[in-house]
């Protein structure tokens, strides 16, 4: 059995106003279900923050222009062996920003 949590991180920088960006995209590869426990990400700026399972939408979260960091925790959102999670922003300001996010999850037994 694989270790029982693990985390993913990616940055992603001059991101334009309006366009999606894929920050973070983790493919389960254990043979274990998985569930996300949390989700950080923070910025240069107020975005729209969306997770997919397989191209689902499962969740979307928006951060503020007083609360630019996000961390949402799940109550156990599970994946299976061979699912792809992806975590996607788009912000709405003119000039480019920047982000970085992490994903937290725990396999289930």
């Amino acid at each position: 059995m694989p270790s029982n949590s693990g985390i993913v991180f990616n940055s992603i920088a001059n991101t334009l106003k309006d366009t999606e960006y894929t920050i973070l995209q983790y493919e389960n590869t254990s043979g274990y279900p998985q569930a996300l426990a949390e989700i950080g990400g923070t910025g240069t700026s107020r975005a729209e923050w969306e997770i997919f399972i397989n191209g689902q939408q499962v969740a979307r979260r928006r951060t503020s222009t007083t609360e630019i960091n996000l961390v949402y925790s799940f109550n156990r959102i599970q994946f299976n062996d061979g699912d792809i999670l992806t975590l996607k922003l788009i912000h709405y300001q003119d000039e480019t920003q920047d982000f970085s996010a992490d994903l937290r999850y725990i396999v289930v037994v």
